[in-house]
């Protein structure tokens, strides 16, 4: 899977010579018949959504089931999207809710764990959040870490403080796309991205400290 797809942007536009095809422009013309063009959002997407639920869910054959779920009921419903509107937000949105949605369930039939959660009532380290909407490059904390480091550890984050940290640092959405994504207040996209933040350097002090203490048994 590629998080990257050569040729688009982040909205989801492709060049295609010196014309620029837009989502919505592919969906209007789904919404008239073409099924061509549903694909070519298919091809677009598909990607990207799957990354983005299999990091929400930590699972890749749910996240697959999830991927196809999201594409069918936006191919369902395509005649509720509004032309002029942002497709990408509104296909994530789809997916996010579905993605929570699992994870609730699992919640429900989950007895026992093994694994030592984050509190997220508990005291760790902070991480000020900026005023400004985009965030450098120095504060991405996630692009700091390993990619691997980092996926164990936001298994460990409340999936409330996970998804808007997925959607910021990864899919690099601001506020305001995540407030409708997730269809919270700004306000709260906001302390909760602060919270998982402060959550994801809990869990990956803990991950590099437990490291350290195996290392050091194997070396005695």
């Amino acid at each position: 899977m590629t998080e990257v797809l050569n040729g688009r942007d982040r909205k989801g536009n492709q060049d295609l010579g010196n014309k620029m095809v837009t989502d919505d422009h592919l969906m209007c013309r789904f919404q008239e018949g073409d099924e061509s063009a549903f694909k070519r959002l298919l091809e677009r997407y598909q990607d990207r959504i799957m990354n983005y639920v299999f990091r929400i869910v930590g699972d890749y054959d749910t996240a697959v089931d999830i991927t196809q779920e999201a594409f069918i009921r936006v191919y369902m419903n395509a005649g509720r999207y509004l032309p002029g509107s942002r497709f990408a937000p509104w296909l994530y949105r789809i997916a996010s809710n579905l993605a929570i949605n699992e994870i609730r369930r699992r919640k429900r039939w989950r007895f026992f764990s093994f694994d030592e959660p984050i509190n997220s009532d508990e005291k760790s380290m902070t991480f000020e959040l900026p005023d400004e909407s985009i965030l450098s490059p120095e504060a991405n904390i996630i692009q700091k870490e390993d990619v691997e480091s980092v996926e164990q550890a936001l298994e460990k984050i409340p999936v409330k403080y996970r998804t808007p940290l997925i959607l910021r640092e990864i899919e690099g959405y601001d506020y305001e796309e995540i407030s409708k994504i997730l269809n919270i207040p700004r306000g709260t996209v906001k302390s909760r991205l602060n919270r998982g933040r402060s959550l994801l350097k809990t869990a990956l002090y803990r991950q590099d400290k437990s490291q350290q203490t195996a290392f050091s048994l194997k070396e005695e």
